[in-house]
């Protein structure tokens, strides 16, 4: 007879990797709605490749620079928060281009979509390594690697068709508003990556708890934190 604990640990470990991996998705998906766009805006904006080019190149600098930053900001604020933050940003900034008047106000939008793409990764993988049984956690990685390169192949595809049927400006804004209602997504979840860390913190596979002396695990268990002062160590990465 299977177990129903190892049952709804494998559905609990599902949905997180299935939740971080959607976003990892359209992390990936943004960074390819300009590029496909780009013979039509060289026209329309007026501008050559070379300036088309140093948009991405100011996007990629700020995502870059920024990753480093993002990772402090999960250790202080916790991942989950800077994950809609950035998410929330980088969704905003797509839609926000959709709006530009002319090239030099893509710029600024380039930067504020590479600021919002850097905290992915470091708050993709704090809540992986937090939420995730350590059994499954390789194969959450590969899941969260996976959905970013199906974002990547996604992309032209949906914007061309946008693109082709509502014109480039709403293919934009559309996608951008697909993405912040996946940031309202994901705020609604949150307990679902608190509650798979508390069962694994249960089932030992954090850390090893004392014997209960009853059934009631939440009061001893954060008694146990604070007195080991892992309350603040832990918690933030999925609060």
């Amino acid at each position: 007879m299977s177990d129903p604990t190892a049952r709804s640990s494998l559905r609990s470990d599902v949905r997180v990797i299935g939740l971080i991996g959607v976003a990892h998705f359209f992390s990936h998906f943004f960074q390819l709605t300009l590029p496909p766009l780009f013979p039509l805006l060289k026209d329309v904006l007026g501008v050559p490749y070379v300036a088309l080019g140093l948009a991405m190149s100011v996007f990629y600098g700020a995502s870059g620079i920024g990753q480093t930053l993002s990772g402090f900001l999960v250790d202080r604020v916790g991942a989950h928060r800077v994950l809609l933050s950035g998410m929330a940003l980088f969704a905003s900034a797509i839609a926000l281009a959709g709006f530009v008047p002319s090239y030099w106000m893509l710029l600024p939008v380039a930067l504020l979509a590479g600021l919002g793409n850097s905290v992915f990764h470091p708050a993709d993988y704090s809540i992986l390594n937090a939420s995730v049984d350590p059994r499954r956690i390789g194969r959450g990685y590969s899941a969260h690697s996976i959905s970013g390169n199906l974002g990547w192949a996604a992309a032209p595809t949906v914007v061309f068709g946008l693109t082709a049927h509502f014109g480039w400006r709403a293919a934009l804004v559309t996608v951008g508003s697909l993405g912040l209602a996946m940031v309202v997504l994901l705020a609604t979840q949150r307990a679902a990556f608190v509650q798979n860390l508390l069962e694994l913190i249960e089932r030992g596979k954090i850390f090893s708890l004392p014997e209960k002396p009853d059934g009631n695990l939440i009061p001893p268990l954060v008694t146990l934190l604070y007195s080991r002062g892992e309350v603040g160590r832990i918690m933030p990465h999925v609060f």
